[in-house]
């Protein structure tokens, strides 16, 4: 089985999506978020990649800039060396580029929005729908891995529109108390699943009290709650004080980033442990389960640096007892479709981050790829395996042509 595309031009655009509401957190403040678009023309059809980078190197070590560098090196490099040209495109095996991209160190989400990107184009010139397109891609790419072990759902339809039940989203830091009661209402009424508080070092237990006895929610349905601290700690106790019995788990709870004094920590904490930012290759990740007494692993994508790591990522949680869901709440149209077909197939054990775009963006795209209906979201059928998504210009910052 082959995935060859055919590639007639290729664009980078340098793109600020404004939020539709602020968001704050212990490491950032901002009313937009920074991203890179990446669109494989080829035979009438557009592939869409995304790498969810920030201006400032601070939830990734990649930022903008250098992620547009880096995606033009790496592309350049690709039609140089594993593609051939005919009539006047560019021809490439996906599989050849995929294992061309592993001679570069880091520079994780710029490997994986090529790929996807690379995938989302082959499956829109064969006219397969994102779900069945995407299985056939995973069985290929991802052959040494047991995928009825890990319960994958491949029950997929062609191309209509399928389901995923409601998912979960953040709440951010707010100037009061009473404005975090009113967004968490918000989001309740929405019909989340889960909502994760923003909190650091200064936040008072009485304070998650107050938001937490402030639901139910909507048709008395009350969301899960839990916390993510992105680093805000620096002792157990601190964490420890801050816990209420209804909190599911406390998520990057710690500064540390010395597996030792990571896992010294974790010893002494009474909260389940998620961690996401320290979760950056499975190598990583092997080190947390061999080391580190925690519960879940939130898997993002980009983060991960492509879907065979994302795979493997989720076979070694299972094969370690290890909970886990799929992240990238504040991601484009482009992977926000993409996570939703992964939240499909591989159903995490913990609710995962979704949401329609226009609870995180104010983009003005009409329909939205994923549109809230009760207790579930409903996503968008369409050829390919992201989200079509091409960017208003006024939000589009640079635009940079390869081929």
């Amino acid at each position: 089985m082959d995935f060859k595309v055919i590639v007639d031009s290729i664009m980078v655009d340098e793109v600020k999506m404004p939020y539709s509401r602020p968001m704050q957190s212990r490491v950032d403040s901002n009313s937009y978020k920074s991203t890179v678009i990446l669109l494989i023309r080829g035979d009438a059809n557009l592939g869409f990649g995304e790498a969810p980078v920030f201006e400032e190197p601070r939830y990734f070590e990649e930022f903008t800039k250098q992620a547009i560098q880096a995606l033009v090196l790496m592309l350049n490099g690709i039609i140089k060396a594993v593609s051939y040209k005919s009539q006047g495109a560019y021809e490439l095996d996906i599989l050849d580029v995929v294992e061309y991209l592993r001679r570069y160190v880091g520079n994780r989400s710029v490997k994986a929005a090529i790929e996807m990107a690379m995938v989302d184009l082959w499956a829109r010139q064969q006219q397969k729908g994102g779900l069945p397109a995407l299985v056939e891609y995973l069985s290929a790419s991802c052959n040494t891995v047991n995928f009825n072990s890990l319960g994958v759902n491949f029950n997929t339809n062609c191309l209509d529109y399928f389901e995923v039940l409601a998912q979960g989203t953040s709440l951010g830091l707010d100037s009061s108390s009473q404005a975090r009661i009113v967004a968490l209402a918000r989001l309740s009424a929405r019909g989340y699943r889960r909502v994760k508080i923003k909190v650091t070092n200064a936040t008072s237990a009485s304070e998650i009290r107050d938001l937490q006895h402030s639901l139910p929610g909507s048709d008395g349905l009350t969301p899960e709650l839990s916390l993510d601290a992105n680093g805000s700690f620096f002792s157990a106790d601190s964490v420890n004080r801050i816990l209420l019995p209804e909190i599911s788990y406390v998520e990057d709870p710690f500064a540390e980033h010395d597996l030792k004094s990571i896992g010294q920590l974790c010893e002494k904490t009474n909260a389940r442990i998620a961690f996401d930012q320290e979760v950056t290759s499975c190598n990583r990740l092997t080190d947390f389960i061999n080391y580190v007494k925690f519960d879940i692993a939130t898997l993002k994508l980009s983060r991960l640096g492509g879907l065979k790591e994302l795979v493997n990522a989720i076979s070694l949680c299972s094969h370690a007892a290890k909970s886990f869901y799929i992240g990238g709440m504040y991601d484009s149209p482009v992977l926000r479709r993409l996570n939703a077909l992964l939240i499909t197939l591989f159903d995490p054990p913990e609710i995962s981050d979704l949401g329609p775009e226009s609870d995180y963006f104010d983009l003005g795209v009409p329909p939205s790829v994923i549109r809230p209906s009760p207790n579930s979201l409903s996503i968008m059928g369409d050829w390919g395996i992201t989200g079509a998504f091409i960017p208003a210009n006024k939000h589009v910052t640079s635009s940079l042509r390869v081929i």
